[in-house]
């Protein structure tokens, strides 16, 4: 009965990522089975910078970071990965990958081989632009946050932050936050104090105009 609850889920939990292109209920279903759930403790890794890029997974819940390590040892997250995302250390399979991935907290992924994984939606065009969309996306993310940092000050730059994650920042600690942002964790509470009579997300959208 537990194992039938956990197929179940899982089969839910795809239908709500690529429900509205696949509507067939055992294709869904055959997509789902191609993956495994896997949890992952507070700092421990999906995968490490340079390891080979030989899995791809979907994050149930929790959250997760990509980040890269310059040559001083310093760390600068690029991405947060929140829960129906996709995880992978980019879009070429077997070669290293560019970043570490690490779960900021209890996290629990459906994960997979990239290899079987491109075999299988190879032969479904539908599910390979899916699989593009979400890569595509975590491209973007990345690429906005390089033009943020370009065009906006730090305040700016955390109001989008708060617009795009809304109550992470009282799931994750600070410092990651911070080091999204490009700013100190004292910069950061003093931005927060600042704002301390914005109650919710469209209070963030007013003060950005």
């Amino acid at each position: 009965m537990q194992k039938q609850t956990i197929m179940h889920d899982k089969n839910d939990f795809f239908k709500s990522i690529i429900g509205s292109i696949i509507k067939s209920d055992s294709k869904i279903e055959e997509f789902s089975s191609q993956f495994a759930i896997k949890k992952y403790e507070k700092k421990s890794h999906f995968l490490q910078e340079f390891d080979e890029n030989s899995r791809i997974g979907f994050l149930k819940d929790g959250f997760m970071r990509s980040y890269i390590v310059d040559r001083e040892g310093n760390e600068a997250t690029i991405r947060f990965i929140k829960p129906m995302e996709i995880i992978s250390g980019g879009f070429a399979f077997n070669s290293p990958s560019p970043v570490s991935i690490q779960a900021i907290d209890r996290s629990t992924v459906y994960e997979t081989s990239w290899m079987s994984f491109s075999r299988y939606i190879n032969h479904n065009k539908e599910l390979l632009m899916v699989l593009n969309q979400f890569l595509s996306y975590g491209s973007f993310r990345t690429t906005k946050l390089l033009s943020d940092f370009i065009r906006l000050d730090a305040k700016q730059r955390y109001l989008l932050f708060n617009i795009e994650f809304p109550g992470i920042i009282e799931k994750i600690p600070h410092y990651y936050i911070a080091n999204y942002l490009g700013i100190s964790t004292v910069q950061l509470s003093r931005i927060r104090k600042k704002l301390t009579l914005l109650t919710n997300v469209n209070d963030s959208h007013d003060l950005l105009k």
